[in-house]
């Protein structure tokens, strides 16, 4: 999906994911993924891994003129964001606040993520958000190191 060329912020619908969702999701999390982790060669998601990394989550999706453009993961009982990814054609537009403002309201307290370190546009995203970098590195997985991030609820 294209941008909207005029730079406007887009005012995106956020619902429940259904199961209809599911290849669209996957199709946003396939794309964003190769952009976000440019440092790296990811492997493309399918269905039975997508729900393999989504499970056991709430999951909510946005949508631009009726197609989903963006969706979040949320591990509740941890009050934890495991994945949130935009359609980088859409990127900047008010999906990834849309959908951090709707997991606030799930979640009702404060909430952590992790976050590469070398994913530099997603912490300047959580940090024009309100999230707050743990100071020090918190761990190493397949795509290098990764900082936890924090956000308090108002």
């Amino acid at each position: 999906m294209s941008g909207n060329d005029n730079g406007l912020l887009t005012k995106a619908k956020v619902r429940p994911f259904t199961s209809e969702d599911e290849l669209a999701c996957i199709r946003v999390m396939n794309e964003a993924m190769g952009q976000s982790f440019y440092w790296t060669k990811v492997a493309s998601l399918d269905t039975q891994s997508f729900r393999a990394t989504t499970s056991d989550e709430a999951l909510i999706v946005a949508e631009l003129a009726g197609q989903v453009v963006g969706f979040a993961s949320i591990y509740i009982p941890d009050h934890f964001l495991h994945h949130l990814y935009v359609d980088p054609g859409v990127q900047r537009k008010g999906v990834g606040a849309a959908l951090l403002s709707e997991m606030h309201r799930i979640i009702g307290s404060d909430a952590s993520l992790k976050c590469q370190v070398q994913n530099t546009t997603a912490r300047d995203f959580y940090a024009a958000n309100g999230w707050v970098e743990d100071s020090g590195i918190g761990g190493r997985d397949e795509l290098g190191d990764w900082l936890q991030l924090r956000i308090t609820k108002d």
